[in-house]
């Protein structure tokens, strides 16, 4: 009885992987489910490149609040904020920051894209010619 239970919920949770590997479903807003290895990883990628993205976003936009509520007309001559305008070892930071990220991204992509490169010897090679 536990057997056919389980292959039940095992085959509830995986009937949507099985079926529509090359057809996308009406109202679909993601990407189709994958059929081969490459197209899995290239999902993958375009997943964490799309986190890092948020994640860049919204550190953005955190930081510009930050810099809104520090530079106000009331509050701009405070001498603490001198130290974040002419501030070396922030400039240093955000300019290492992106070349990090692009570092983060970049193995990832070369290495699935030398996946894609494939390289094979077929045996035989079939050339079909077809007149009209």
């Amino acid at each position: 009885m536990m057997q056919l239970l389980y292959s039940i919920v095992y085959f509830l949770n995986n009937i949507n992987y099985s079926v529509f590997f090359d057809a996308a479903i009406s109202g679909q807003i993601t990407f189709q489910r994958p059929a081969t290895q490459i197209m899995e990883q290239l999902t993958d990628l375009h997943h964490d490149i799309f986190a890092i993205l948020l994640f860049i976003s919204v550190l953005v936009f955190y930081l510009l609040v930050i810099v809104a509520y520090k530079f106000k007309a009331t509050n701009y001559q405070s001498p603490r904020n001198f130290y974040f305008t002419a501030h070396t070892k922030l400039e240093i930071a955000w300019t290492l920051f992106p070349v990090c990220v692009i570092l983060l991204i970049l193995y990832p992509s070369f290495a699935l894209l030398y996946a894609m490169d494939e390289l094979s010897d077929p045996m035989i090679t079939v050339k079909i010619i077809g007149h009209q």
